[in-house]
């Protein structure tokens, strides 16, 4: 692996590397940076996320993540762990993760908690190695609850490009159903070093459309 002092890093990795089912191995760190600019509804938003993983051992992952959305004014701080939901002979992995934090709306901070169950599976396609994953995750935000159901599909264009599909699905504070459409393409400039390059357009309950950069680093 390649070590560099860097900490401004953003996406996407070779294997599934976000919030998923797959645990890190011990003493492995991920950290990543996004940056997303977009519209919705004829306002625009700019969103920045940093993200990390950290492998405890063999049984438990460390996941943190801190969030802003200039335009709205939100702030999310969350901290979690994640571990494998039970054991299984094949391929397919389940994991399950809890976490809690802050989320900040102007003026207004709140507690938040956070539990994740999640789907992976190695994909071998006739495009090349790729991979799937379901995440299904419920919020706690005061009297407030909202879940998501992410679905992603990726595969190995070639050694140093993946293709990302990703279908976000969720419901927003006031219970409003939406779906999005989030493709990326990643490009390996250097060892364990991705750039990517994202796009993200709404297909239900939000009209949105934006573009998404980001690079990953794993040590």
């Amino acid at each position: 692996m390649v070590r560099l002092p860097a900490l401004l890093i953003l996406l996407i990795a070779a294997t599934p590397v976000q919030a998923g089912a797959w645990l890190r191995d011990k003493g492995d760190t991920l950290i990543i940076l996004q940056h997303e600019d977009y519209s919705v509804d004829r306002y625009d938003d700019r969103f920045s996320k940093l993200y990390l993983e950290h492998g405890l051992s063999k049984s438990f992952t460390l996941v943190g993540e801190v969030s802003r959305s200039q335009n709205f004014d939100k702030n999310r701080a969350l901290l979690s762990l994640r571990t494998p939901l039970f054991k299984t002979s094949g391929d397919d992995k389940f994991s399950l993760e809890f976490g809690v934090g802050i989320a900040q709306d102007g003026n207004l901070t709140q507690q938040l908690m956070r539990s994740t169950v999640a789907w992976g599976k190695g994909l071998q396609t006739r495009f090349g190695h790729g991979w799937t994953n379901i995440e299904v995750s419920v919020e706690q935000q005061a009297l407030q609850t909202r879940g998501t159901a992410d679905l992603t599909l990726g595969l190995d264009l070639r050694p140093d490009t993946k293709l990302i599909l990703q279908l976000q699905n969720g419901t927003t504070e006031d219970n409003t159903f939406y779906s999005r459409f989030t493709p990326s393409l990643t490009y390996e400039i250097r060892p364990d070093i991705y750039l990517e390059l994202g796009l993200r357009k709404g297909l239900s309950g939000e009209n949105s459309q934006g573009l998404k950069l980001g690079t990953w680093l794993q040590f």
